[in-house]
């Protein structure tokens, strides 16, 4: 789950952004780095991808809002910085300077342009993956019932889809909404919750109950 509390140092020791199944022990890894370390039980999972639920819930309204409005400014900037530059470009070439000084001062100012452009298309593609996720992650919310329920057998929530996974297999929430579709169409079947497994790929999702 990507970082919805950046920044925050406090909040950060304790927000979850991912969870990892290794053996009989899970590995909880939070958004300033550390991780912990506990037994494996369908108990202690259930208890940190509930966690996780909750702090989305609790994040993702003001998260999102903070969010559209930087990847807004990052686009204001950008055309702000090329209307800019041409502006510049308009002014040097119509004062009178040296012809020198004329051809420094453009070079300087095209590649100062161009590595701010890119400078700004890094962070455009770094926050179209979090936009991404935070649709995908609203949807997840919005449709909890298709991908969690409970077992009674242990006790505890299951999941068809895990919160970890959107993160970890970069799910978004077209695919997400397939998923959902292909949950129902098998419920509507005769399939049981815990028998109904989804495996995906990274972008690529593929999908197919089985019995146990």
């Amino acid at each position: 789950m990507m970082n919805m509390v950046y920044g925050n140092k406090d909040a950060e020791q304790y927000f979850i952004t991912g969870l990892d199944c290794q053996e009989d022990k899970l590995i909880v890894t939070h958004a300033d780095g550390t991780t912990e370390e506990t037994k494996l039980t369908a108990h202690n999972l259930g208890f940190y991808r509930n966690r996780m639920i909750e702090q989305a819930r609790r994040n993702l309204p003001e998260f999102s809002r903070v969010l559209s409005k930087e990847s807004f400014m990052v686009y204001v900037k950008r055309v702000g910085a090329i209307i800019g530059g041409l502006l510049g470009l308009f002014l040097l070439y119509n004062i009178d300077k040296h012809i020198i000084m004329k051809i420094i001062i453009t070079i300087l100012l095209v590649f100062g342009e161009l590595a701010y452009y890119l400078f700004n298309e890094i962070l455009l593609s770094v926050m179209s993956e979090d936009c991404a996720e935070t649709l995908a992650t609203e949807y997840y919310l919005a449709n909890l019932s298709d991908f969690q329920y409970y077992d009674q057998e242990n006790g505890v929530d299951g999941y068809i889809l895990p919160p970890e996974d959107i993160s970890k297999y970069k799910l978004d929430d077209r695919m997400l909404s397939q998923m959902s579709e292909v949950i129902k169409d098998f419920k509507s079947q005769g399939f049981e919750d815990k028998e109904i497994y989804l495996t995906y790929k990274k972008s690529q999702p593929k999908k197919g109950p089985e019995r146990k």
